[in-house]
């Protein structure tokens, strides 16, 4: 039993709510409406829509209510799908560092420090547990 009666609840608010900042940034890296990459240095816009199409698809996954689906197998598949593609997005957050800092160290630069990256990578990895004692509160015993 969880420490509060409340607690699956809490844990599905946070879910929803990093699913909706996922698909948010991944709509606007779509759109280009504020785009987090300066375009004069993007020489491989392919990757940044690619990138764009991963967060709208991780975002998606994320609002899926999973944890009420019936059958065990339909959970399974997408609590495997979950931890996946939170796998890559953390990959996607520290490859989006590196480059931020390859290109910074280009221009003689420092890169800023990766903030709003280190925290989308620790929300993201935190999916994973949160999926998991969502479903199954008594693994926490």
């Amino acid at each position: 039993m969880p420490a509060h009666p409340q607690a699956p609840r809490l844990w599905r608010l946070i879910t929803l709510l990093c699913g909706v900042a996922t698909v948010a940034l991944g709509a606007n890296e779509l759109l280009g409406i504020m785009p987090r990459w300066n375009p004069a240095e993007v020489t491989h816009p392919g990757a940044v829509a690619a990138e764009g199409w991963l967060f709208v698809v991780y975002g998606a996954v994320l609002l899926w209510p999973a944890e009420k689906a019936a059958s065990e197998r339909l959970w399974r598949t997408a609590f495997v799908l979950t931890c996946l593609l939170s796998l890559l997005f953390a990959a996607a957050m520290i490859s989006e560092v590196m480059a931020k800092n390859y290109l910074a160290a280009a221009k003689g630069a420092k890169a800023r420090m990766p903030v709003a990256q280190a925290i989308m990578l620790f929300l993201g990895l935190g999916q994973i547990p949160l999926r998991l004692f969502t479903r199954r509160p008594e693994l926490l015993d």
